[in-house]
């Protein structure tokens, strides 16, 4: 039901195709893979709501596909002190950081093994909140792939600003290097 996507500069590019989205992101992403060439062996997928994704990140987790069969996400280190609560947000106890990330896109799969696993877990009614979910639900690896934290989600108005001054930044950046040939 979106009326806005297709007045942008970007509908009208003729390598941009749309697909009807689902009630959960899982669904979503099996309709868009749906639309994807069978000869296709690897896929991205990437959460609209990630704005300041960078390019060198990109680079990183394509090269999975030179390494092997393994596909991945990117990721970040958890920093904060993390705390387990009850339902009534008492803590029942500090988590450890060690070996926890914040799963971010996008995420990077063959394409026949994802819409395998998507369409099990669908089947299945399993929880899946993302690819990498789906993928660990079929009993496959993962490999966690270190990015930029400036890959955040846009979820709240606040995380507006954050993520303006992450973009004006990049633009500065990418201004002064082009006035700098």
């Amino acid at each position: 039901e979106d009326s806005i996507f297709k007045t942008l500069p970007i509908a009208q590019e003729h390598k941009v195709e749309t697909a009807i989205g689902g009630n959960e992101r899982a669904d979503s992403v099996l309709a868009g893979l749906q639309h994807l060439d069978e000869h296709e062996k690897w896929v991205l997928v990437h959460d609209a709501a990630r704005p300041c994704l960078q390019l060198k990140d990109i680079s990183k987790l394509i090269k999975l596909a030179e390494q092997g069969d393994i596909g991945g996400l990117l990721a970040s280190r958890v920093r904060d002190t993390m705390k387990r609560s009850d339902p009534s947000n008492t803590i029942l106890h500090t988590e450890s950081r060690e070996n926890l990330w914040h799963a971010l896109t996008p995420q990077f799969f063959k394409l026949a093994e994802l819409k395998y696993a998507l369409e099990t877990a669908k089947s299945d009614n399993a929880l899946i909140t993302d690819e990498a979910s789906a993928i660990e639900y079929i009993g496959k690896p993962v490999k966690l792939i270190e990015a930029q934290a400036s890959n955040l989600k846009v979820t709240q108005p606040e995380d507006l600003l954050l993520a303006e001054f992450y973009l004006t930044q990049a633009n500065r950046k990418h201004t002064t290097y082009k006035d700098s040939k």
